[in-house]
């Protein structure tokens, strides 16, 4: 009689926490889920995820601008970074730009700005030109107001002339 019991107690356990687990899942898949965040495999290229990522048209904040950028000093170094500082943090998928003489430079974003590094250097003595084109867009979708140049002229650095 008291195996009866015991195995009647176990199988009012069972169902219990059956019920209950029942009653969890209900409630976790009816309650709203955080947003997740997208992530895109890294052999993607920026061409492949400008076609999948979408742009927010809603948003109806004021266009993108530039407020200032690195001051075109006489004495820019050939290593010295480009900064261009943004009214808004620039999308890193929606960044345009051309420069001339053409160069091989890496650019990321720093909060607003973005920052243009040559690799491995600018060349010595050489006047750039740096456009900015206005469909260039924030992380909102909201376009450059216009095209912005700028030209800088780097120094003589004598340790690469020798070579």
């Amino acid at each position: 009689m008291s195996r009866i019991i015991n195995y009647r107690f176990l199988l009012l356990a069972f169902f219990a926490l059956l019920f209950l687990g029942l009653i969890t899942i209900i409630f976790l898949s009816i309650t709203k889920k955080p947003k997740q965040v997208e992530t895109y495999p890294s052999d993607l290229s920026s061409e492949d995820i400008r076609r999948i990522t979408p742009i927010d048209s809603q948003d109806k904040r004021k266009p993108l601008r530039i407020l200032a950028e690195t001051k075109s000093e006489a004495n820019f170094g050939i290593q010295k970074a480009f900064v261009v500082h943004f009214s808004e943090k620039p999308s890193p998928f929606y960044f345009s730009y051309s420069i001339t003489p053409n160069a091989t430079i890496s650019a990321t974003i720093d909060e607003n700005n973005m920052v243009l590094m040559p690799i491995p250097r600018w060349e010595s003595e050489t006047e750039y030109k740096l456009t900015v084109n206005k469909d260039t867009r924030d992380v909102y979708g909201n376009l450059l107001d216009r095209n912005y140049e700028f030209r800088f002229t780097t120094i003589r650095d004598e340790i690469y002339e020798i070579y």
